[in-house]
Parts: structure tokens; sequence; C-alpha cells
């Protein structure tokens, strides 16, 4: 069996191989294939570039997690609707379309911290498990 620290540590080490590839692509800079050497006129090496991208950008997604996991968590907190509408921390971390959030969700009587994107549409509501609304109270997690 594995530990959780020593599967991150492992992650990390993918992680640098991957940004090695991302910068060597271009993606690390302009997120996309740029500098991918491709005959564009050829539909078979157009096909391996955009598959190839379509990959990349799972793996950086991958990265993106692995580092905010790696991150110790430096605030456990309770969010509130501030004066412009949007959910923030009382050390005023403020939530809005698109931000990402580490929160405490009740699943069926099981308390879960999960981690999703804040949507807005009527309402601010996180991206996971039916899509439950931002509330008042509602605890997340800050990480360093």
């Amino acid at each position: 069996m594995i530990t959780i620290q020593q599967t991150l540590a492992d992650l990390k080490a993918v992680s640098r191989d991957f940004n090695k590839i991302a910068e060597q692509t271009g993606f690390a800079k302009y997120g996309d294939m740029s500098y991918l050497e491709a005959d564009y006129e050829n539909a078979d090496q157009v096909f391996y570039v955009r598959e190839i991208n379509s990959i990349i950008e799972k793996i950086d997604d991958m990265v993106h997690r692995i580092t905010y996991l790696s991150r110790p968590i430096a605030q456990t907190t309770t969010i509130h609707l501030n004066s412009d509408g949007r959910y923030e921390t009382a050390s005023g971390h403020e939530y809005t379309c698109g931000s990402g959030i580490e929160c405490l969700i009740d699943d069926d009587g099981e308390q879960e911290w999960v981690w999703a994107s804040v949507e807005y549409s009527d309402r601010y509501y996180i991206t996971c498990y039916g899509n439950p609304p931002l509330t008042s109270g509602m605890t997340v997690r800050l990480r360093g």
C-alpha cells in the first residue's frame, strides 16, 4: 500500500516531466501546440496535433490539481454574501463565476470536501453533486 503523501510526491515528479513537454511544445506559453512541428496541410498530422493538444490540456488540469493539493491548508472558514452580491470569506477572499472552491457539502447526510468551480445562473452554485447553491455559512478551505 502507498500513502497519500507518497502518491502526491510521485505525482509531483510526473508534473515536472509534463512541464518540460509543455515548454517544448509552446503549451506553457501559448496554451496550444504553437511549437509542435507538423504539416498543417496533412489531415493525419492535423489530427495528431488536435489529439495531442487535448491530452496536454487534460494533463495541464491534472498538474494544476496536484499543485493545489500540495499546498497546505491555510484557513478553514465560512463564506457570506457581501455588499457586491458575491460570496466571500471574512478575510476577503471572493468567489465569482469561474472561481475554484474547496467546500464542505452534505451528500445524503455525509459531510464531504469537494473541489469544484463556482458558476452563476440566477444564483451562485458549485459544479458538483447536482449543482448545490452557495449559501452564507458554507464551510470552505483556502490553501497557502
